[in-house]
């Protein structure tokens, strides 16, 4: 091959880098109040239930709301209240205008969208979450949000973690009961279509 033709090739691979890099998702907005809005290049999204925050996007989180993100890379909950505009710098690293108006949870479970891409829509156990469905610290920490969840004290984010807990387990229609407790809580609440679909899934 050519110099010239390395080159080019090379270019084109760091393009592609750079251009995913840009347009990478970072998690899922799960709950947010009156006033959030994402900002995405010159356009403005709505914060809603569902919404899927990507990297480069500013959550802007005005005095008197809140807003409930779960990444995909770490499994971590992140809360803010009126923190002001929100920087998605990476699938790991954000800024905020008030440093102390947030706060961090890791979750033993969560949804990992790699993990579906490429599926037959069927799961396969093992495929769907960080962490494993057999470690006992795993199981108490699930157990203890099913609690909350039985006298709807779960927020959304733990609901959701139950829900891919769930399905990754095979307890379809437990998973089946929480989506619809997760709906009856935000209306007309939608997963991501891979975890509809499993949740739709005939035996």
């Amino acid at each position: 091959m050519k110099p010239m033709q390395m080159f080019v090739l090379l270019t084109l691979f760091q393009t592609t880098i750079a251009a995913s890099c840009v347009a990478g998702t970072f998690g899922l907005l799960l709950d947010a109040t009156e006033g959030v809005v994402i900002e995405r290049s010159s356009m403005q999204v709505e914060a809603e239930f569902g919404t899927e925050v990507m990297i480069g996007d500013v959550l802007l989180v005005p005095d008197g709301s809140s807003a409930l993100v779960v990444t995909y890379e770490d499994c971590e909950e992140l809360n803010f209240v009126a923190s002001g505009a929100v920087e998605i710098e990476s699938d790991s690293s954000i800024t905020t205008e008030k440093p102390d108006s947030w706060s961090i949870r890791k979750l033993p479970v969560c949804y990992q969208p790699e993990s579906f891409g490429g599926q037959s829509q069927h799961l396969i156990a093992g495929t769907l979450m960080r962490g494993e469905s057999g470690d006992s610290q795993t199981r108490q920490t699930m157990e203890a949000l099913r609690q909350l969840a039985a006298v709807d004290g779960a927020n959304n984010a733990e609901l959701v973690s139950l829900i891919i807990y769930d399905l990754q387990n095979g307890n379809q229609q437990q998973a089946r009961g929480l989506y619809e407790q997760l709906k009856e809580k935000n209306g007309a609440a939608e997963l991501p279509p891979a975890v509809v679909n499993a949740l739709n899934k005939q035996p």
